[in-house]
């Protein structure tokens, strides 16, 4: 349907659904979403926490989004109690072939100062609140780059699902999650290029064959124990322990299934310096014995 409120303006439009039980339970769900052309009249602000996530591609223009903190409230506040609430938030601006990602939970703000053509949609369900973290705490609320410039296609496409008279919800939350998978992978290569780690990743894809320690890491990446530590768990969600342990247990699963060498081959070959250590972590991490893997394949 057309839509018009101050600030949109020319064929500005919403599409609804009403997610079904399933989809509530199973999917990524989308109540709304619209196809904008705004001015600088647009000025969206929202103290209500709502329980779910706002989506923006900017297709021309900028949009300046207010986020972390309370933004300015209800228009009958005076202009110096706006500009207190208002330093409280951070503010990002997104420019043509950005996308935002916004936590409707939070008060939030987000307006235009000249013009602006964007797709936006509402989403919650499935993993939202865990996708929607991850990525907000790996590196704010506007991503860039040729990987999410692409994106404009996934969310016309959802546009379109949305304003069809047969909506197909799991080709909607297919959308939703290409798009956050895109987010992730983009973020994710341009922060490890840059990483501090990077020297200790490509040591362990070396010599995870061998002995290697938390102080050889830290010496190769020129930084302290605790902050290679806390570098690990930014960038990769683990500790470097963990990710070495679980590249040496991918090694093994492909030697077990790719060759005949024996288990206590295998352990040694990549890393382990017990049969039983080992056997511990792979049961641990695989659920199963190396042997009982084996024997799957």
């Amino acid at each position: 349907m057309k839509y018009s409120e101050p600030g949109v303006i020319g064929e500005s439009t919403i599409n609804f659904t009403i997610p079904s039980g399933f989809a509530r339970s199973a999917l990524y769900c989308c109540p709304e979403v619209g196809y904008f052309y705004c001015n600088d009249k647009y000025d969206i602000r929202r103290e209500t926490k709502y329980d779910w996530f706002l989506m923006c591609f900017i297709c021309r223009g900028s949009l300046t989004f207010q986020a972390g903190g309370p933004p300015s409230a209800a228009h009958d506040r005076s202009e110096k109690e706006k500009a207190v609430t208002d330093r409280a938030a951070q503010e990002y601006t997104a420019n043509e072939n950005e996308v935002v990602l916004l936590d409707c939970r939070a008060p939030h703000r987000y307006f235009c100062t000249d013009s602006a053509e964007f797709i936006w949609f509402h989403f919650y369900g499935n993993s939202s609140i865990q996708y929607a973290e991850y990525l907000l705490s790996h590196g704010g609320i506007v991503f860039s780059g040729e990987q999410v410039r692409g994106l404009r296609q996934s969310f016309t496409s959802i546009y379109r699902q949305a304003g069809s008279a047969f909506v197909n919800e799991h080709l909607l939350s297919r959308e939703i999650s290409n798009i956050l998978c895109s987010l992730a992978t983009s973020q994710r290569s341009a922060s490890l290029i840059q990483s501090p780690v990077t020297p200790a990743l490509n040591h362990i894809n070396r010599y995870y064959s061998e002995p290697i320690d938390l102080d050889e890491m830290a010496k190769l990446c020129m930084i302290s124990k605790p902050h290679l530590i806390r570098c690990f768990k930014k960038e990769l969600g683990c500790t470097p322990h963990d990710y070495l342990l679980d590249y040496r247990l991918r090694q093994a699963k492909e030697l077990l299934v790719s060759s005949s060498r024996t288990v206590e081959e295998i352990a040694e070959e990549c890393g382990f310096n017990s049969i039983s250590h080992f056997s511990r972590a792979f049961k641990g991490r695989i659920g199963m014995s190396p042997s009982e893997y084996r024997g799957l394949w």
